[in-house]
């Protein structure tokens, strides 16, 4: 028995052992979704022959780091899995001057190709390229659209919701429109919900940074990161690359900013006030004689961002938070059983709507007229006897039943605190390393038809 439990043992060390090494070397297949962009491109000299094992460098002008590789023996460099932002393009071969790209902008599932000429030269001179190709590809189907960091900064978004980019592109509509004067809402329930190509907002896939960002109940946006943390938003509507092909609708991949080399942060604020809202048209013309004047609320939103080195170079952060308050009150309507209706009389339902009640426990006999209804639960016939905690009706109902029959004061507290935290570490030129958090702590108290004519009771009793 002992040689048999130590046998098994020893398989079990190996099994797990050989399922590790395994991983290890599969997990270069496992490619996530990627937010990354590609720079490539052949390099020649004057007479357009090709030039191998010429050096190619990547430099990233806000982080500082470099990305390099050398040409192959078609002239053929390309540098992939590169973070998005700006770089410059340096290119160096023996017995040709050194030429440059400049500064220019890469973006998400972007690549940028750059053909270059190399001169002939002391390889201490440098060339700028300053006729450089223009920044097509032309070897990609996709369709997309791309806002960048300045766009999204300037864009009139409501309640600072990030989705309703998606509503500006080609072939995007909304079913439910936007939040409008419910804007907070951008942070409890995501009503900037597109309509892409035809397809359900349901059919769209959200990621930030690479990570999947849908909600399981519904298969809507999970998060709406700050606008002012977003590096990119890019919007695929057609024809997607096969890491985001999983959709029928569009894939949004968002991506937040890194921390770079030098310092650099936000800070801001929105105030929205019911006093500098027009008052909508129906309630202008409510009545002939009578405007519904707007219910007063107030909104504010603010927040702020900061990046910048760990260690130069190598590691770096960024940090944002938002907060969102929303105070709104005025009257509201409600439905609440008539006086009559709390004594078994139902008869109103039997002459203005022609519905006939019937007794469950008696075959399912109709109640003549609509009366005698036993009131048994509990519950209800607490709130009955207590109108301080269930009111009467004080308003003609709309459908001239119970519709709308209970008109009162209202007030309700919405607030939202969410921040994202990204550390980006270049250990090495070919390495890197990011990772991020973020949280979001919604709260809603609504507190409705607030009347104060007696104390209520301790507690409720049981059913």
């Amino acid at each position: 028995m002992m040689k048999a439990a130590q046998k098994m043992k020893f398989l079990n060390r190996i099994s797990g052992a050989v399922i590790a090494i395994a991983a290890l070397f599969c997990t270069q297949t496992l490619l996530a979704q990627t937010v990354t962009g590609t720079i490539t491109g052949v390099v020649t000299d004057p007479s357009g022959a090709l030039v191998s094992g010429a050096s190619v460098v990547a430099h990233n002008t806000d982080t500082g780091v470099d990305s390099s590789v050398t040409t192959n023996s078609a002239g053929l460099y390309r540098i992939q899995f590169l973070p998005i932002g700006r770089y410059e393009v340096s290119i160096e071969a023996k017995g040709f001057n050194k030429e440059t790209v400049p500064a220019f902008q890469l973006e998400v599932l972007q690549t940028v190709t750059f053909n270059v000429k190399l001169s002939l030269g002391a390889s201490s001179e440098v060339v700028n390229v300053s006729e450089a190709a223009p920044i097509l590809n032309t070897n990609d189907a996709t369709l997309s659209g791309t806002f960048t960091t300045n766009t999204i900064q300037n864009f009139p978004l409501s309640g600072l919701d990030f989705s309703a980019l998606t509503l500006y592109v080609p072939g995007a509509v909304s079913s439910v429109g936007t939040t409008g004067t419910t804007g907070i809402e951008r942070s409890l329930f995501y009503t900037d919900s597109v309509n892409l190509n035809g397809n359900r907002a349901q059919a769209n896939n959200y990621t930030l940074d690479g990570i999947d960002l849908n909600e399981s109940f519904n298969n809507l946006i999970a998060y709406s990161p700050a606008p002012e943390s977003l590096q990119e938003v890019k919007v695929i509507t057609a024809n997607s690359p096969a890491d985001y092909g999983n959709v029928n609708g569009a894939g949004v991949i968002s991506v937040l900013k890194s921390g770079t080399n030098l310092f650099h942060g936000s800070a801001y604020g929105y105030v929205q006030d019911s006093k500098t809202n027009a008052n909508s048209w129906t309630n202008n013309h409510a009545t002939p004689d009578q405007i519904i004047p707007i219910n007063p609320f107030t909104q504010s939103q603010f927040g702020g961002t900061l990046g910048g080195p760990i260690k130069r170079d190598k590691l770096f952060f960024f940090v944002d938070y938002l907060g969102s308050r929303r105070h709104s009150g005025g009257l509201s309507r409600n439905s609440v059983f008539t006086q009559a209706m709390r004594n078994g009389d139902f008869s109103a339902l039997l002459l203005n709507g022609n519905k006939q009640l019937y007794d469950p426990e008696n075959n399912f006999a109709p109640y003549v007229g609509n009366l005698g209804i036993p009131i048994l639960n509990p519950v209800a016939k607490y709130l009955f006897a207590h109108p301080n905690l269930y009111p009467l009706p004080n308003t003609t109902p709309s459908d001239g039943i119970i519709n709308n029959d209970l008109t009162g004061p209202q007030r309700t507290y919405q607030a939202n605190n969410q921040g994202d935290i990204k550390i980006e570490y270049d250990p090495r030129p070919s390495d890197k390393i990011t990772g991020f958090f973020y949280i979001s702590r919604p709260m809603m108290v609504r507190l409705q038809f607030c009347r104060s004519p007696s104390p209520a009771p301790a507690s409720i009793p049981p059913r």
